[in-house]
């Protein structure tokens, strides 16, 4: 499995999230999320967030990025829109906790770790696309 979990780790039981490049990977989290089989991009658009939340005792929230990376643009659109994404990831973090006015510092923190850890799945599937 190319896709791999990350969470805020400011919290037990966060919001976990991840990123999906293509249809294959997208349905592998889905099978682990134990959800219906659906588009990742139904639109075409260039990317889109998902939240889920995994069946059992623990309603932790679920988040998948889906990226397309096979457009002919520059790696800076990519990185742009995973930054976008980022946000709605930590938006979804500050609606399962609760939040509703985060400190600056925390939010600013959280989208770059966030934007961080989707940018390194980012350039880990380009080198493998490469090998």
């Amino acid at each position: 499995m190319k896709s791999k979990w990350h969470n805020q780790s400011l919290l037990r039981n966060s919001v976990k999230y991840a990123l999906a490049t293509n249809q294959a990977e997208f349905d592998e989290l889905l099978k682990y999320l134990k959800q219906q089989p659906e588009a990742c991009l139904p639109n075409k658009e260039q990317a889109l967030t998902h939240s889920f939340e995994r069946p059992g005792k623990h309603k932790t929230p679920f988040v998948v990025v889906c990226l397309d990376i096979t457009r002919k643009q520059p790696d800076e659109k990519y990185i742009a829109t995973l930054i976008h994404e980022s946000v709605h990831v930590w938006q979804e973090f500050c609606e399962y906790i609760g939040e509703e006015k985060p400190s600056a510092e925390f939010e600013a923190y959280s989208i770059e770790q966030i934007a961080y850890n989707l940018l390194m799945d980012y350039r880990r599937r380009i080198q493998d696309a490469h090998e």
